[in-house]
């Protein structure tokens, strides 16, 4: 049966604490950071796939160029392979009962990104705080997961012990992965 963890590492009962505590403390950040932070990339590739789930649209590339201005399409927004729109619209429908508002938040981002775009502060200001608070965390949520499934993939792949566990800790506090993740 598949471990998350290589039994190599379970052996010692002191590595596994410092596992769990690394892991505690880098889900802690995330956290923390997930909900109070928003770059308009976050938005954009999210307004996208809110149309699959909201109106059913699954070609696209065919809908933006109906539907956006020729200036907005010259500039190359529409740059996304077809399975990060299904991907991202799959985990909007998973998360749907926990957002129930966030389409329509992602509506109005569409409005602002086809009128020429906009700065956070302007998205920001489309919803009521305590909903753009629990939209971002959950547009985040499907990172995280990648995020942590990373770290333990680092523990499979770093042959040493030592060397597996540092290469954990280092993914984990990693400023970098996080403000690129989670902040930007």
């Amino acid at each position: 049966m598949f471990k998350l963890i290589p039994q190599t590492i379970l052996s010692d009962s002191r590595d596994t604490s410092i596992l769990i505590k690394l892991a505690i403390l880098g889900l802690m950040i995330r956290m923390v950071v997930m909900p109070f932070t928003l770059h308009p990339d976050l938005l954009f590739i999210n307004f996208f796939p809110s149309l699959l789930i909201r109106d059913g649209v699954f070609d696209i590339y065919s809908y933006l160029e109906k539907h956006f201005s020729v200036q907005i399409s010259q500039l190359g927004w529409f740059y996304y392979p077809p399975m990060t729109y299904y991907s991202t619209g799959f985990f909007q429908f998973i998360f749907k009962p926990f957002t129930p508002l966030m389409t329509v938040w992602l509506s109005d981002v569409g409005a602002q990104i086809s009128g020429g775009g906009g700065l956070a502060h302007h998205y920001a200001n489309l919803s009521g705080s305590e909903q753009l608070f629990r939209n971002l965390f959950f547009l985040k949520l499907p990172y995280l997961f990648f995020d942590f499934a990373t770290a333990l993939t680092l523990l499979w792949i770093v042959p040493k012990k030592e060397n597996a566990i540092k290469a954990f800790k280092l993914w984990m506090l990693n400023p970098v992965a996080i403000y690129a993740s989670f902040i930007f």
